[in-house]
């Protein structure tokens, strides 16, 4: 027969099992929720980091456009501005805010870009000049778009109600002159 001592022991022994299970499962939540947000953290910053990478990938790319123009080596500096100006589009639509002084060194290397000669020694253009002035012209313009898509669209205020009554009778007024000259004239109107 059981004694009751043995079975208050046994069961003082399973309550401070249960315990100790409790308190290690609550530590081992508590540190992988730690785990997690340091996780989702690192995470937060990788993505920031990768989307701020078109902006400072398109600066470069038309740097390297600009040297290669200077270089002679026009296909080249045309293909790295449309490599850019494909990188702003997508800048554009991923809503990244760039560093403050993107959008001036971006037109500053634009600007000196399309003033750089592009003739030959004899001063007539060079092959594939006008290809480069039109990639110029379309990084302009996306870098035009991407300013300007992060700027808040304004809202149209509205025409308040007095003011909207107070024209009607000059509305009807001229819309009467109107049908008087085209019966005037014989004009369909």
């Amino acid at each position: 027969m059981v004694k009751l001592e043995d079975l208050s022991l046994k069961v003082a022994k399973l309550e401070e099992r249960v315990d100790n299970h409790i308190k290690f499962f609550w530590t081992v939540v508590a540190f992988g929720g730690l785990w997690l947000i340091a996780i989702s953290g690192g995470l937060l910053k990788i993505s920031n980091d990768i989307g701020k990478l078109p902006t400072a990938l398109s600066t470069q790319l038309i740097k390297e456009s600009e040297k290669s123009a200077n270089a002679g080596q026009i296909k080249e500096a045309s293909r790295s501005i449309e490599m850019a100006a494909t990188l702003m589009k997508a800048a554009r639509q991923s809503e990244v805010r760039p560093k403050a002084d993107y959008f001036k060194n971006v037109s500053d290397h634009l600007k000196s870009l399309r003033s750089s000669p592009l003739t030959d020694q004899s001063g007539h253009p060079v092959a594939g000049a006008e290809e480069l002035m039109d990639d110029i012209d379309q990084a302009w313009m996306a870098l035009a778009n991407y300013r300007s898509s992060l700027q808040p669209v304004p809202s149209i205020p509205r025409i308040p109600k007095l003011l909207h009554q107070a024209f009607q009778p000059v509305l009807a007024f001229l819309l009467l002159g109107i049908q008087r000259f085209c019966s005037q004239v014989q004009a369909p109107c």
